[in-house]
């Protein structure tokens, strides 16, 4: 199921960026699942049209799903959207967000900055997975 979730997450994303759209806010809030087993990526409030050598500077959207760039402030593009889209397949597969209990701003930058990057459990998860997440 949650292979079939983020082969549609990443198809909507796909048309997104195809468009030249940066999303700037995926989270699980932001996907809707029916009962029929369709995805929608909503909330497109913030998402930002980029032209052919543009880049996001601003500091918008959930900071517990913002890329390491976007927390240093640096500038950033769509694979802002993969970072976040890779935290949320993190958080269905283990049930709690990859980085823990963030309380502030200071411990999320040090969680993105100072601490290696999450990695799926290899013993409760396919290797495929695993690598999709790494």
């Amino acid at each position: 199921m949650l292979a079939l979730i983020m082969m549609q997450i990443l198809e909507g994303l796909k048309i997104l960026h195809m468009s030249q759209v940066v999303h700037r806010d995926v989270k699980l809030e932001n996907t809707l699942v029916n009962s029929k087993g369709f995805v929608k990526v909503t909330d497109f409030g913030i998402s930002k049209k980029l032209g052919d050598a543009d880049f996001c500077d601003t500091f918008v959207g959930t900071q517990i799903y913002m890329s390491p760039e976007r927390v240093l402030g640096n500038a950033y593009s769509f694979t802002a959207d993969i970072w976040s889209l890779g935290l949320c397949v993190y958080e269905l597969a283990c049930g709690k967000n990859a980085f823990g209990r963030i309380t502030s701003y200071p411990v999320l930058f040090h969680n993105l900055v100072k601490e290696p990057e999450p990695r799926l459990p290899k013993e409760n998860h396919s290797p495929q997975l695993c690598d999709f997440v790494a």
